[in-house]
């Protein structure tokens, strides 16, 4: 579901999963392979999830993760997110001041200033939210973007 331009929700159905449950790992993964830009470098924040990720990301000061492999990786060893914040920079260039943010799974879209290329949410077992800076990243993922 396409809330604007930049902002896509994306349940188990748009991303071709047949479980009935919804921000699990692999889903992730499956939205991190379909991105069409090539990102430097990862961030995380408030991530809660089982089994748990690694304790320095739960935090709401976002936290060097590192490359898109990487993340793939951890999150395929993710049966579920409970809330998580996967921030993504094109350049490996990091602004202090976006670091020094922070980032709440429950901040508002209307109350966020789109700081990095790409922002992934898990809310809530719900859903995963994806903001962009460019909504052609995410084309080819399902006929409902």
């Amino acid at each position: 579901m396409k809330y604007n331009e930049r902002v896509f929700k994306l349940d188990s159905l748009s991303l071709g999963s047949v479980l009935n449950s919804e921000c699990e790992g692999q889903q992730l993964v499956t939205l991190l392979e379909k991105i069409r830009v090539d990102i430097a470098v990862w961030f995380a924040a408030d991530v809660n999830s089982k089994p748990m990720f690694p304790s320095q990301f739960s935090s709401q000061t976002p936290e060097r993760l590192g490359s898109t492999s990487r993340l793939i990786s951890m999150s395929g060893e993710v049966d579920q997110y409970f809330s998580g914040v996967f921030l993504g920079l094109i350049n490996d260039i990091s602004d202090a001041k976006l670091l020094e943010q922070n980032y709440n799974t429950e901040d508002k879209y209307s109350d966020m200033e789109i700081n990095f290329d790409i922002e992934i949410r898990a809310l809530d077992t719900s859903y995963f939210e994806v903001y962009l800076k460019n909504s052609a990243w995410l084309k080819g993922l399902g006929s409902n973007l």
